[in-house]
């Protein structure tokens, strides 16, 4: 017989979704067990967050969603229980036709109560075991219709991307108090707060690895602030955004010789605190704070000891009118090109990290600006009141000095030509020459160049659909048995007793069915068969097939 004969008499609908169900699981299950596990390496690249070994992206088509994956796998699965009910039907058929052929024959009472339509509860009055194993496929079917949709899951992805440069808007550090309904980073930034919105510092750290409260900082760094960018970002995703930007440094010399403070203080703003870090002793202590502008682009400050010098009322006594300063720094201010990483909380809060501005360039000028002063005498009170308060340590009254500074300088009297000097680069400038991004972050780790900056490093949630390990396997396996059983109804080929209703009333015609018992119950439609009402004898493997031919002979088009 023929192989396209075989698989036609075998049922060709049923043996195709046999292979098309199992091709679809297979192929799903590869497509699970080939994604690449880990971190993101290159720009574009997204995969499984948690690399729990549960469960891992789609190698093709992670960015379908949740409802799309379930669809292909149901359909995979609706091809096999229709398949796997055909080959149900296909085994038991073979079965009762070696019965059949057997000197005893085929027990065609319990044949038809082994029918699925026949008027039984159970069936054990038909052959108990092909019932059984009837039942025992519907529940697996059952299960599977539900069991799947467990398989596949939404999984949160390490993402790599670069950013269109054009979508984010910087602004310099706005100088009023209160900007866009929150406070502004001058105000709120601090040196050891991991919020910091424009103020990056780099502070002494003491024995317990935090910032020294009784060091002043090292260097002070300010970039430009960032709009909200929540329309590019889920309201829980969160990583880090790095761009390449300009951004003002401010370093800290400690001048070397002898400095004396007396009560003339001309040229200074002076304000006296009672913190006890000023002077470093462990009782409260007073000291007195002076600071000054010296010109664009450099500050000083300085502090001693509260003594009878402060007020004047010293007796005659020439050495106690004045008192050596226990500090005097001066900070140096310029821009530069540097590599910012900004952490991103709430899919739009972003926030400097300390550690994460890394200078690729100088710029060996001061910051131009109209006035030297800045924005210093408008929060000369507010500044005053910060030091002065007794719980502003060493660390944070310098810094909020020079923050104050800073922020006036990037911010007002800018040069008229050259505008903001804070502000994001396109790939082909380079404001102060050369630059060694080399150290930069997606240099390092990436091997890529300033044409990828900004980018984002960190977590999208729900953005990728993927699937469990254990499913995956799951998907294979049964895919595979449903080619085996595909081949196998093939190998089997076609069978004589089939249970289509007109064969059997053309056997009981010709007489290949004994009735023994009366067939009267069966009238109703709703009456079990009897015991002992008749058997279904085979002389030959041939002798229902003449039949057939004959029949075809008579009716010319007649399919078997």
């Amino acid at each position: 017989m023929r192989l396209s004969t075989r698989i036609s008499l075998v049922g060709p609908l049923s043996v195709a979704a046999l292979f098309a169900g199992g091709l679809i699981l297979i192929i799903v299950g590869a497509n699970t067990l080939s994604a690449p596990t880990g971190t993101s390496q290159k720009p574009g690249e997204e995969r499984a967050s948690y690399m729990t070994g549960l469960f891992v992206q789609f190698r093709y088509g992670a960015r379908l969603s949740v409802q799309a994956w379930l669809a292909i796998v149901g359909i995979a699965m609706g091809l096999l229980s229709f398949g796997f009910k055909e080959t149900y039907a296909h085994v038991f058929d073979w079965w009762c036709s070696r019965q059949a052929k057997t000197q005893a024959g085929l027990d065609y009472g319990r044949y038809l109560n082994s029918q699925a339509r026949a008027p039984v509860i159970y069936g054990s009055r038909g052959f108990g075991g092909l019932v059984t194993v009837r039942y025992c496929l519907v529940l697996l079917s059952i299960a599977a219709s539900i069991g799947y949709k467990f398989g596949i899951v939404q999984i949160d992805s390490d993402s790599f991307e670069v950013l269109d440069e054009y979508v984010f808007m910087m602004s310099p550090v706005p100088l009023n108090g209160v900007h866009d309904g929150a406070i502004s980073p001058w105000f709120s930034d601090q040196p050891s707060s991991m919020f910091n919105q424009a103020f990056a510092h780099q502070t002494v750290e003491g024995e317990d690895r935090m910032a020294d409260p009784f060091e002043p900082p090292k260097s002070i760094m300010m970039a430009g602030v960032w709009q909200n960018v929540n329309f590019l970002f889920g309201s829980t995703d969160w990583g880090q955004l790095y761009s390449r930007e300009v951004v003002m440094v401010a370093e800290k010399t400690e001048e070397k010789g002898s400095f004396t403070m007396s009560a003339n203080h001309t040229g200074w703003t002076r304000v006296q605190t009672s913190n006890r870090t000023w002077v470093g002793e462990d009782k409260p202590a007073q000291a007195v704070v002076d600071y000054r502008i010296v010109e664009p682009g450099k500050v000083q400050i300085q502090w001693a000891r509260v003594g009878c010098w402060f007020s004047g009322d010293c007796d005659n006594d020439n050495n106690a009118t004045s008192q050596s300063v226990a500090h005097r720094l001066t900070y140096t201010m310029h821009y530069a090109v540097a590599e910012v990483g900004r952490g991103l909380q709430g899919g739009g809060s972003l926030y400097l990290y300390n550690n994460e501005i890394t200078i690729f360039s100088t710029d060996d000028e001061p910051p131009v600006t109209e006035y030297s002063n800045g924005s210093l005498p408008l929060y000369e009170n507010w500044l005053n009141a910060v030091i002065s308060s007794d719980e502003t340590s060493v660390l944070y009254g310098v810094s909020a000095f020079v923050r104050a500074v800073m922020a006036g300088w990037g911010s007002v009297g800018l040069d008229k030509v050259d505008g903001p000097r804070l502000k994001t680069l396109s790939p082909d400038q380079q404001p102060f020459g050369p630059e060694n991004s080399t150290k930069g972050l997606l240099a390092r780790y990436y091997n890529l160049g300033v044409s990828d900056y900004p980018f984002f490093k960190g977590i999208r949630r729900a953005r990728l659909t993927g699937c469990y390990f254990s499913a995956a396997y799951v998907f294979i396996i049964v895919g595979i048995i449903s080619f085996l059983v595909a081949l196998f109804r093939v190998w089997l080929g076609p069978v004589q007793v089939t249970s289509w209703m007109g064969q059997h009333v053309y056997m009981a015609l010709r007489g290949a069915v004994s009735i023994e018992g009366d067939p009267a119950d069966l009238a109703s439609g709703y009456k079990v068969a009897p015991q002992g009402l008749g058997r279904l004898r085979l002389v030959s493997d041939d002798s229902v097939t003449s039949h057939l031919l004959e029949v075809r002979k008579r009716g010319g088009e007649a399919e078997p």
